[in-house]
């Protein structure tokens, strides 16, 4: 006779719309924040064996699934508040690392006509993912030619002091009408000389100095899509870029910003294969 023991597994991402972000890090198995495997353990006539919870199917244990009911979400690669120092993002190489500092958020607190970058550490060769971050740009200045950005970054290398990568974000492009937008972008270039190719803009609506918005970027067999939303509810406003053809994109994750100080709270990276 059989009896089946359910051990007792959390799962905190939700689906996979931003509806907040709790403070999780790395789900690799090998940090020690990272949930234990949760699964059913089967004693039978062989011994006791421990069968992995697998709700979707998709091959992440439930505790370490982005979604355990979404075959889309996989493995959650990390997931943090960012209200505090987990060691999960530092200074790009070459980047100022004192650009960078916690406070209510990951604070990007220099503002000068340059870039800065900031990178997930623990894993250097993500692919197919999508993450998601809430942020808000806390104060500019009269630096001209506008090319105000705050963007996620997929794809990146920072070899050499250079950075390459593409991103997903906002604009503010001077000479442009209007000069807001929703953009993706290829990087490339030296730490003080990062040229910015447009791939795609699509007007947005203005952002005010410190209003939150959240941005999505989903990487997937060479397309991005880099949804934008301004406003909570049924007052919420979101406009999306596309990019195809983008080619095996693999590299570093993480942050870009230009002539603006940001915040970033709620980061969520998810594996899609």
């Amino acid at each position: 006779m059989r009896r089946a023991l359910v051990l007792l597994f959390v799962v905190a991402c939700g689906d996979s719309s931003t509806t907040g972000f709790g403070s999780k890090g790395i789900g690799d198995g090998n940090d020690p924040r990272a949930p234990a495997d949760a699964g059913t353990l089967v004693e039978g006539d062989g011994g006791t064996i421990l069968t992995t919870n697998d709700v979707d199917g998709d091959g992440a244990p439930d505790a370490e699934d982005c979604d355990p009911t979404s075959p889309a979400l996989r493995r959650r690669v990390a997931e943090d508040s960012l209200t505090g120092d987990e060691g999960l993002f530092a200074a790009a190489g070459g980047f100022p690392a004192a650009s960078w500092s916690y406070e209510s958020g990951y604070r990007q607190t220099r503002l000068l006509d340059a870039s800065d970058a900031s990178l997930f550490v623990s894993d250097t060769d993500v692919g197919d993912v999508q993450i998601e971050v809430r942020t808000a740009s806390t104060e500019t200045g009269a630096i001209t030619p506008r090319l105000r950005q705050i963007f996620l970054v997929v794809g990146a290398s920072d070899a050499g002091g250079s950075l390459l990568a593409h991103g997903c974000g906002i604009e503010v492009v001077e000479g442009m009408t209007p000069e807001p937008k929703t953009s993706i972008v290829k990087l490339d270039g030296g730490t003080t000389n990062v040229v910015t190719t447009a791939l795609q803009r699509v007007t947005r609506p203005a952002v005010q100095t410190n209003e939150e918005l959240s941005i999505k970027l989903r990487l997937e067999d060479g397309a991005m899509t880099c949804d934008v939303t301004q406003g909570t509810g049924a007052a919420a406003v979101v406009t999306t870029a596309t990019a195809n053809g983008l080619g095996n994109l693999r590299g570093r994750v993480g942050f870009f910003t230009r002539q603006t100080k940001a915040l970033f709270k709620g980061v969520r990276i998810c594996n899609l294969k």
